[in-house]
């Protein structure tokens, strides 16, 4: 556990995804900490969210964000477990079924514009 920016907010690692703010701890992917750099900006984006559910500050947060995508592919590509992090919900063995509001918000505009198009395609 790592405590960091003078926040009380825990830090544990695991071997999947990038990072999640759960509200009582930040789960980082524990490879990041070889990449200062990504490292620092995700754990600045999980400190930017705000605590409590889901909300419309938390979305645009979502999608507002700034990290250097190269370091992000690069990294993505030599840990694939990362790609975890862009499914919308998944099983934990500590925390049950999880579910990112703002995943499910942005999978469900993208099927819906997959299926519009193959409904004017078709």
């Amino acid at each position: 556990m790592d405590t960091t920016k003078g926040t009380t907010t825990p830090i544990i690692y695991s071997n999947h995804g990038l990072a999640n703010n759960f509200g009582d701890v930040i789960e980082v992917n524990k490879h990041l900490k070889d990449y200062p750099v990504l490292y620092n900006q995700i754990l600045e984006h999980e400190f930017g969210h705000k605590p409590g559910g889901f909300t419309m500050y938390d979305l645009k947060h979502d999608f507002m964000s700034r990290l250097n995508i190269w370091e992000l592919a690069r990294f993505m590509i030599r840990h694939p477990l990362s790609f975890t992090q862009f499914l919308p919900f998944y099983i934990s063995k500590k925390r049950g079924l999880v579910y990112d509001a703002n995943l499910c918000i942005a999978w469900a505009f993208v099927l819906t514009a997959i299926i519009i198009g193959v409904v004017i395609v078709w």
